[in-house]
């Protein structure tokens, strides 16, 4: 039999009078449908199904597990297995699952008996009330909207609404979309059917429809995920070569030019007129940045069919301006500091302030001193309180906590505070003055780093930070070889701080919620994570546990680290036309079977239909395609010519063919490689390479060997 391990096989028989198939892909398809379509995944009411033993698909479970990344399983007593995690990956889960057997549902017709299982789930959770129902609805807002509604695009719309009746997962959509009249439509059709439709699912349809009735999504904007955050990496790119300044790691920026390209496509192609003096300024006053701006969004403009006005141009310059004085050192934010909770909160809101931003605390004043500070004081930018303010001011004003909190940090971001990019301490400082033996005066020494250096110092010497280790004791440390989640590491670290005396068990489920509600900003820098809750009840006083595990874990949110950022490398001399490239950077990875030939031709009909957006750099193109084009693993092939090929009017040696499984899947792999196509001198080396054992050295820092 071990010989026959590798082999695909099928034995089909008949148990009474049911059919019964077992094929592990199939057993696998009908699997991730079960998942979409139950609330609860009980595992002995599967293997009925499948007719075959629990033990089996106890096996196929744990294989699918490992697949769902940013996706776990809880397990409710008495009920089963509860798909969780972040409600846009079900959300893309479910879809993904659902939507290419949504013709077998309605339909009722099936050709093999793997659809006809198939066929019998959905009839299981679904009555043909409701199939009839959901469909008249769909229809319904295709007549309303008059919408042009391809098959595709109506499978998917059915499959969110059916996944939104299983999973009732909590969303934050734009909400711009409530406004439109679209979501009143939508909202007034999904009220009818016999199911509790949250204001936010309702807007998610309607964005969804909206997309629909733009650009008739048939096999480009709906599902293609990646171009909108290429896009605007470009542009971030652009600008800060024009500008002469490095904006591309401002997360703030990124995420309102991905947020705001949406709304701007709707109003543009509605003829929605933007109306705000605010950001016409910037073009009465003929601002630099607007020009600059023009010149970025050329390329976009082309890719999205659109040309935006010149409200719409400001508006994007206002946010580069705003990017702009966030990043700049030279006139940090005057800061008043307002506490309510004594002198020792005072200290610690101080310092944490200072830690986490480059600003100019002019003072730290009481509750009822306030009146007073603002009247003397001048040029004061914002006021950051730990109590509710009665009165209102004409400066900005944040609601904080003495510790701050990350809900806090969120708010400082988005009054436009900068972040410390450097943190220096001035113990360190003094040490290093001392090692060098000269003779100084401690406090003239502090307060002239404070002249010189200001907000690009922490004064750890009055608050005593500098005096860490004696709160690291021995067995507040653990060494593990690896862990199955993130939330296995913290809940170590949680528990050594519990034997200690520090925390109280809820703190655990603290950090871990906190994680999970925010993403990873606890990954401080690479290959270091400092989770933790709020200062409150749950902590007795203050310690810190230390855990070293030797195989990295990937917090969700965060940036995977890629031991292999290029599954191929290869090298040759020339390709006679752009398609031939394409077909010969990702013939390693067909080989592999981790792409289908279907995605090969899907990557080439994607560029004849939408042009050469797949250029993302100088010499550089990223062809890809949609997920279900015939993904199997997440992954990117490079190829280097020798002699460029002709990409319509761009001269291309670098092709790196990216697949991914869906739809978040490839973030990571997306920020490395922007990455790499931001650092020129890379780029350079990698065009100048001999072979793949040299460009492999040069991606991957000479840290693996070819």
């Amino acid at each position: 039999m071990s010989e026959l391990s590798a082999v695909s096989f099928k034995i089909e028989g008949y148990i009474g009078d049911k059919v019964f198939c077992c094929v592990r892909d199939e057993r696998k398809e009908i699997f991730q449908v079960f998942i979409a379509l139950r609330p609860y995944i009980n595992l002995t009411e599967l293997a009925g199904i499948l007719e075959v033993s629990r033990i089996t698909v106890k096996k196929d479970f744990e294989l699918l597990k490992d697949k769902l990344q940013g996706l776990d399983f809880e397990f409710i007593f008495g009920k089963g297995y509860r798909l969780t995690g972040p409600a846009n990956l079900i959300r893309n889960l479910c879809i993904k699952n659902l939507y290419k057997y949504i013709p077998v549902h309605i339909s009722g017709v099936y050709s093999s008996n793997f659809e006809k299982i198939i066929h019998d789930l959905f009839d299981s959770a679904f009555s043909a009330e409701e199939k009839s129902d959901i469909t008249e609805s769909l229809y319904n807002i295709k007549k309303r909207l008059s919408l042009k509604l391809s098959d595709e695009a109506f499978n998917i719309l059915y499959s969110l609404v059916i996944c939104f009746t299983m999973h009732m997962m909590p969303e934050t959509p734009d909400y711009f979309i409530k406004q439109s009249p679209e979501y009143s439509v939508i909202k007034e059709e999904l009220s009818k059917l016999p199911y509790d439709f949250s204001p936010s699912h309702i807007l998610i349809v309607a964005d969804y429809v909206i997309g629909i009735r733009l650009y008739s999504f048939e096999t480009t904007h709906l599902t293609n995920w990646l171009q909108t955050e290429i896009l605007v990496k470009q542009m971030i790119r652009k600008f800060s070569k024009y500008a002469d300044v490095d904006l591309l790691h401002d997360s703030v920026l990124f995420e309102f030019l991905a947020c705001h390209i949406k709304p701007t496509i709707y109003r543009v192609k509605k003829g929605i007129k933007l109306d705000n003096s605010v950001f016409r300024e910037l073009s009465i006053h003929h601002d630099p940045i607007l020009d600059i701006v023009r010149i970025v969004i050329k390329d976009t403009e082309e890719m999205l069919g659109v040309q935006f006005p010149e409200d719409e141009q400001a508006l994007i310059a206002y946010h580069f301006k705003a990017a702009m004085q966030r990043n700049s050192y030279k006139n940090p934010k005057k800061v008043l500091v307002v506490c309510g909770f004594g002198q020792g909160s005072s200290m610690l809101l101080e310092k944490s302030i200072k830690e986490n931003y480059s600003v100019d605390i002019v003072d730290v004043v009481p509750y009822h001193m306030l009146a007073d500070m603002v009247k003397n004081i001048k040029n004061i930018d914002m006021i950051v309180s730990t109590v509710p303010l009665k009165k209102s001011y004409d400066i900005p004003v944040a609601r904080v906590e003495p510790l701050l909190t990350p809900e806090n940090l969120m708010e400082l971001d988005s009054l436009g505070l900068t972040r410390n990019k450097y943190k220096i301490y001035i113990s360190d400082l003094i040490d290093a003055v001392k090692s060098s033996g000269a003779q100084f005066d401690k406090k003239v020494l502090i307060e002239e780093l404070g002249k010189r250096f200001g907000t690009k110092l922490i004064d750890d010497i009055q608050y005593g930070v500098a005096q860490f280790d004696g709160y690291l004791p021995a067995e507040n440390v653990c060494v593990v070889e690896e862990l199955e989640s993130w939330q296995e590491g913290i809940s170590i670290c949680g528990r050594m701080l519990e034997e200690c005396g520090a925390v109280k068990p809820e703190y655990t489920d603290e950090m871990i919620g906190t994680v999970e509600r925010f993403g990873s900003y606890i990954v401080v820098e690479e290959g270091l994570a400092i989770p933790h809750g709020s200062a409150g009840t749950n902590v007795l006083n203050f310690a810190v546990s230390l855990l070293v595990v030797k195989s990295p874990v990937i917090f969700p949110g965060n940036r995977p680290v890629h031991a292999k950022m290029f599954e191929e490398i290869i090298v040759q001399d020339h390709a006679s036309s752009w398609q031939e490239s394409i077909r010969d950077a990702a013939a390693p990875l067909l080989k592999k079977q981790f792409i289908t030939e279907n995605y090969i031709n899907a990557m080439i009909d994607t560029a004849n239909e939408l042009g050469f957006y797949m250029v993302i750099a100088d010499g550089v193109a990223m062809p890809h395609a949609r997920p279900e084009a015939g993904v199997n693993k997440t992954c990117v092939g490079l190829m280097k010519l020798n002699r460029p090929v002709m990409f319509g009017e761009h001269e291309i040696y670098l092709i790196m063919v990216l697949a991914a499984e869906d739809n978040n899947s490839h973030i990571g792999l997306i920020s490395a490689i922007s990455e790499l196509v931001e650092d020129e001198d890379k780029l350079a080396r990698i065009k100048n390479a001999k072979d793949r054992h040299e460009i492999k050295k040069i991606v991957e820092g000479g840290k693996q060997d070819a």
